[in-house]
């Protein structure tokens, strides 16, 4: 097996031109981009190394040394270079026995917005790219917020990929994350629910709809999370009290089932809301909208 680096691919408008690292192994031959772009006149032919002249010749020739040992001892894997997105795919694949069907729905969403990103490889990820790869989700309409949450995700993948030898150095460990802002929390009345409440007993309101209002209300009164909701069972409640393993933090929750929280389990028949989290809050704000709340 040889490994040598070298320039590769087109000249860019700054003069520079990738440095990858090639690996020939009998008759196959693999690139392996390193991240890194210099000019001709900054690259001995005749050592393979950066020059001395170039401001950043100790770091890059550092790096190249230090790739050409992990290709050598197999801690980097040179034989698969993987496209960003499939591998994400993939990870969703495996998460699926593991995560919540609502988050895989939610990995599936950020996949989709990602995909928005520039295409790239793994050995692509570099900290100029994820400099680069917030501009898109912003041009979309995104705000902080939810441009923190998409970089959050793709930060998991990357850390995974790491993890997996699939790529050198973790470019996240010098990113800087977007900015996260707590959201102002908005609160509703008890008077409020109690409009909701007489909104679901009218018999004109669809048998979805109330579903969706009285387990609303049941989450106000317990504070159960969507994901204990969506996975509720009648078997939960034991002895007058709801106990619940709770999804999210896997401790037990256990309260007095009072009245008036069991006439609202009587008035939906113990049935657990097999809703979406989008469809259950679509429902929410139709409600929210016949009774003219401003909250949101």
């Amino acid at each position: 097996m040889t490994i040598l680096p070298e320039l590769k691919g087109y000249t860019d408008k700054l003069g520079k031109r990738q440095l990858v690292i090639r690996v020939t192994d009998r008759s196959k031959r693999k690139f392996i981009r390193t991240g890194l772009r210099i000019a001709a006149e900054d690259w001995d032919t005749s050592t393979l190394t950066v020059k001395k002249s170039h401001p950043n010749s100790k770091q890059y020739n550092e790096k190249i040394k230090r790739m050409i040992l992990e290709i050598e001892s197999g801690t980097l894997s040179y034989i698969q270079d993987q496209n960003f997105i499939s591998y994400i795919n993939r990870c969703i694949v495996g998460w699926k026995n593991s995560k919540a069907l609502e988050t895989i729905r939610q990995h599936i969403s950020e996949v989709n917005k990602i995909s928005k990103m520039p295409p790239t490889l793994l050995s692509d990820l570099t900290l100029d790219w994820l400099n680069k790869s917030t501009a898109p989700l912003y041009a979309i309409g995104n705000s902080s917020n939810t441009v923190w949450k998409s970089m959050k995700f793709v930060k998991t993948v990357v850390r995974k990929a790491h993890r997996e030898k699939l790529i050198s150095e973790n470019p996240f460990d010098l990113y800087e994350m977007p900015k996260y802002r707590d959201p102002q929390k908005v609160f509703l009345t008890r008077d409020q629910i109690e409009e909701i409440d007489k909104y679901c007993l009218d018999k004109n309101c669809p048998e979805n709809t109330a579903l969706v209002g009285t387990w609303f209300m049941i989450s106000c009164f317990t504070g159960l999370r969507f994901g204990d909701v969506h996975n509720f069972s009648k078997k939960q409640i034991r002895d007058q009290r709801l106990i619940v393993y709770t999804r999210k933090t896997g401790q037990v929750v256990s309260m007095p089932l009072a009245d008036r929280l069991k006439e609202l389990f009587e008035r939906i028949d113990y049935k657990p809301l097999h809703l979406t989290n989008i469809h259950t809050n679509r429902v929410l704000k139709s409600i929210a909208k016949d009774l003219e709340f401003k909250e949101h």
